[in-house]
């Protein structure tokens, strides 16, 4: 448990704005060799998480015409947790607000990725 790490575990994040079209987003998450969509507003701070399962389920020929404003999910505070947890305080972080994705900040604020509970759950199976 001790070696459990959310920095170790995030996937690097793309940074893009709600009104951003699907299929640019992935795109743009694709060519950042990202596995998270992160929403910000106009000044550069999150404001949401593209779930990834909206993504693989909107058909590709439907992602031009739809927004990643159209799939985020608000940030709640529980939602966002320090790049630097580790072990048993992850664990409980995660407990206290169970949820598929967490936005993981560092100390200055800046977004450092995404932390998906499928991610965390292989390190456990080791799958």
């Amino acid at each position: 448990m001790p070696l459990l790490s959310a920095r170790r575990l995030a996937r690097r994040a793309t940074l893009v704005t709600p009104d951003t079209p699907l299929a640019e987003a992935v795109r743009r998450a694709h060519t950042d060799h990202a596995g998270a969509l992160v929403v910000v507003d106009h000044d550069g701070a999150p404001r949401g998480l593209v779930s990834e399962k909206a993504v693989t389920q909107t058909p590709e020929h439907r992602r031009p015409w739809v927004t990643v404003g159209d799939l985020t999910r608000g940030l709640e505070p529980d939602l966002t947790l320090p790049a630097d947890l580790r072990g048993e305080a992850l664990i409980e972080a995660l407990r206290r607000a169970p949820a598929p994705e967490y936005l993981l900040l560092e100390p200055d604020g800046r977004v450092y990725g995404v932390l998906t509970v499928s991610d965390v759950d292989r390190t456990f199976t080791g799958i």
